[in-house]
């Protein structure tokens, strides 16, 4: 049952996931550049800060425009936690690019 749900969500809530991810961290990287001039290594708090506020935007758009919480695990805590996972991956997104940017140069 479980990677029969993780199969369905993957499709329609994966695929508004990766869009959003793909907004907010083109935002986070422009916000990144200027943000260099002041700031030492601000891409380890601004990446998992859009990571988390791109799955909010989603969460409560789904929200307002169904008028009803479209994805069970989101109500209550769950709505932190995928805050939280949200944050991850923009942490993972911030590893994975640190290290390959390191490598290239």
């Amino acid at each position: 049952m479980t990677s029969h749900d993780w199969l369905g969500l993957y499709k329609g809530y994966g695929l508004f996931i990766a869009i959003g991810l793909l907004i907010a961290f083109v935002v986070a990287a422009i916000l990144i550049y200027f943000a260099r001039k002041k700031f030492t290594n601000p891409e380890r708090i601004l990446y998992p800060l859009a990571g988390a506020c791109a799955l909010a935007t989603i969460l409560l758009s789904m929200e307002y425009l169904f008028n009803v919480v479209a994805i069970a695990g989101a109500r209550g805590w769950g709505f932190y936690g995928q805050l939280a996972a949200g944050a991850l991956g923009g942490w993972m997104f911030f590893k994975m690019t640190s290290r390959h940017l390191k490598d290239s140069t």
